[in-house]
């Protein structure tokens, strides 16, 4: 059965076994896990990698946006956009969502200056952060977020995603961009 999905609240498409993995760039989705070890899905994974789902925090002081690695650690995919101004809430929205998901790390973004200084809204995160981590058990890194959003909103622009649309996905879209450059980064 062929799987044509490609729509701003899944971020990435899928067909068949292949997977638009950003803007204009088509790559082998790995092979279902099978009986057979030599056409296993971890067998065709590099040795050193370790298999675990990520979960991905874009974090605002109204809306949170949420994406989930797959169990390779190789794609993102939006998860959510949690709308509340309470940091207390939003910090166990994001524990609960780990749990849920069987997220094993955390990567929250973390918002630099053009000339890599941290502002108040790097501070702000950094003390989620924190607050996270009193409530989870899984590592939580501070990823550096420049122009995620931006790119959030070039995406929404180039497939015509207006209006209620648009505010209700772009901090997940930004939360994707996120996870998606940490799993890049470890791949």
């Amino acid at each position: 059965m062929s799987q044509n999905i490609y729509n701003v609240n899944n971020f990435f498409a899928l067909t068949n076994r292949r997977a638009y993995v950003k803007m204009g760039a088509w790559a082998d989705f790995p092979a279902p896990v099978c009986a057979g070890a030599e056409n296993c899905r971890k067998a065709r994974l590099s040795k050193d990698m370790v298999l675990l789902k990520i979960l991905g925090v874009d974090f605002g002081d109204s809306r949170t946006g949420f994406a989930i690695s797959d169990s390779s650690g190789l794609i993102a995919a939006t998860l959510e956009t949690f709308s509340e101004k309470n940091f207390n809430k939003v910090a166990e929205r994001a524990a609960h969502l780990a749990r849920e998901q069987g997220a094993e790390e955390i990567v929250v973004g973390l918002p630099r200056n053009m000339d890599g200084s941290v502002g108040e809204r790097g501070q702000k995160c950094s003390a989620f952060a924190e607050k996270l981590k009193g409530l989870t058990d899984c590592p939580i890194v501070l990823w550096d977020e420049r122009l995620t959003t931006v790119s959030a909103h070039r995406l929404m622009n180039e497939t015509n995603t207006r209006g209620k649309k648009r505010k209700a996905a772009v901090d997940k879209i930004a939360a994707a961009y996120i996870l998606q450059s940490y799993l890049d980064s470890k791949n």
